[in-house]
């Protein structure tokens, strides 16, 4: 059987998977595990003292690309050094620090002659489209 490690999951969900694929779930952090399922980030050194055989339901540095904020941050970081590999993401600024940047690229468009654009708001920290808008 598989053991797994839900110590700092707390969705039920998770568990119940567990139970109906006769998982067996480990009762102490101590214990040897297969997968480890956490609703936290995950240390280099946690992930460095893995076994060969042990999987993980996150990453070192995953909050680099999950969080809206930071994945477009590291995006343009890589776009400004690659610029043919990475113009696959739509325009973004961050506002308000880039407001200036954003209403000249709106008056450039204006001046093309283009179609009116919509653009979505996105805050940083909503989740589940909680806070998105749109405006043109």
């Amino acid at each position: 059987n598989l053991r797994v490690n839900l110590i700092n999951c707390k969705y039920d969900i998770v568990s119940s998977v567990c139970e109906s694929l006769n998982f067996k779930e480990v009762e102490t952090e101590d214990e040897l595990w297969d997968l480890y399922w956490t609703d936290l980030s995950v240390s280099a050194e946690r992930v460095s003292k893995m076994n060969p055989f042990q999987a993980i339901n996150h990453f070192p540095g995953m909050m680099d690309i999950c969080r809206k904020a930071s994945l477009v941050r590291n995006l343009k970081r890589m776009y400004a050094h690659f610029p043919d590999e990475y113009n696959f993401f739509p325009q973004s600024w961050f506002l308000p620090q880039e407001v200036e940047e954003w209403r000249i690229a709106m008056r450039r468009r204006q001046q093309s002659g283009s179609k009116p654009v919509t653009y979505i708001v996105k805050p940083d920290a909503g989740a589940m489209g909680r806070g998105i808008y749109l405006v043109q």
